[in-house]
């Protein structure tokens, strides 16, 4: 009898894991991930290897790049484990590296937000990769809402993974290289005083944009916390005169 019983609650026991999502292959590519520990696309094959090499040849910027696109993919990827929510590790990948292209030639159109017009443009893109094109609603949806300033939240556990990851790319040491890369090349960061503007402004409204659990919204403070101590030291270091700018 105790035997009898020590077998059925195992097998509740595992079926239970296996339900939460704990890595059961049985229920299908929703799962809490695995973390890659290096640049994916240094390894990656099929599909994969093409979307890399379209995002390194076509997606080209200081800021919102091929590297900006691994970062994000990377960095969802963590969150989504660390806040124990199953993602499809497919979407994530595709999304990654992807949303940002309604911002590039010839993909963008004026008066189309980018997000909006990389929904638009990356069917053919991904369909030529060999892409599993069932999932290509998940990845619509995953991009469309990936700004920090969107009006729309993000719903699914891949859309809320690539928000919070972008939006954290916006803070703390690497937002500081990113907008001080662009200062003079970009339409509203104009010198390096209009980059810290904007860098005060991110510092102060995305910890409150992260839609993630516990581990995200600890990192966007601490991230938060790091830029804020530079932006300070910037503003004592130069008598709060702002650093030079030409005219």
């Amino acid at each position: 009898m105790h035997s009898v019983i020590l077998t059925v609650t195992i097998a509740v026991l595992f079926s239970a894991k296996a339900y939460a999502g704990w890595g059961a292959s049985a229920f299908g590519a929703l799962r809490i991930p695995q973390v890659p520990t290096e640049n994916p696309c240094e390894s990656s094959t099929g599909w994969r290897e093409s979307i890399c090499a379209f995002a390194k040849t076509h997606l080209v910027h200081y800021a919102w790049g091929y590297e900006h696109g691994i970062r994000d993919f990377l960095l969802s990827m963590k969150l989504a484990a660390e806040d124990e929510k199953n993602v499809d590790e497919d979407v994530l990948f595709a999304a990654g590296l992807l949303h940002d292209i309604g911002g590039f030639p010839p993909y963008e159109k004026e008066g189309v937000d980018h997000a909006v017009r990389s929904t638009q443009v990356i069917d053919p893109i991904l369909e030529a990769a060999g892409f599993p094109m069932a999932k290509i609603d998940a990845v619509k949806k995953t991009i469309l809402t990936h700004s920090y300033y969107g009006p729309t939240p993000p719903e699914t556990s891949e859309a809320i993974a690539l928000h919070d990851a972008d939006a954290l790319d916006f803070l703390g040491a690497i937002s500081l290289a990113r907008i001080l890369s662009i200062a003079g090349k970009e339409k509203g960061i104009t010198d390096p005083n209009a980059a810290i503007k904007l860098l005060t402004k991110l510092q102060n409204d995305l910890p409150s944009k992260l839609y993630g659990g516990p581990f995200t919204k600890n990192l966007g403070k601490k991230r938060s916390e790091e830029l804020k101590i530079f932006l300070q030291l910037i503003k004592d270091e130069t008598f709060s005169l702002g650093l030079p700018s030409h005219n």
